[in-house]
């Protein structure tokens, strides 16, 4: 098990795959600017709410890989990139 995994397990209980929107809510939190940025790319990407919430786990797993408590832009470019590669959101 990774020291990834281990840091979800303790705050979830389980891993973020398996987070449901109520947890993702509370363990996926963003900062205010970072929130207005991925309601930006959700429209301009034209984004379904499951891709919304897929898009915050991802950034949840980067920010856990880097040890980060919380997610940053950083987190949400990469996740945005890993799902939606070749896109960019102004």
């Amino acid at each position: 098990m990774t020291v990834s995994q281990q840091r979800q397990l303790r705050r979830a209980g389980k891993t973020n795959a398996w987070l449901d929107p109520g947890e993702i809510r509370r363990d996926c939190r963003l900062a205010g600017e970072d929130e207005d940025y991925l309601t930006r790319a959700m429209t301009q990407l034209q984004l379904s709410t499951r891709s919304f919430f897929r898009v915050l786990k991802i950034s949840r797993t980067i920010a856990d890989l880097e040890g980060a408590g919380q997610i940053e832009r950083q987190h949400l470019l990469e996740a945005i990139s890993l799902r939606f590669p070749g896109s960019r959101v102004e």
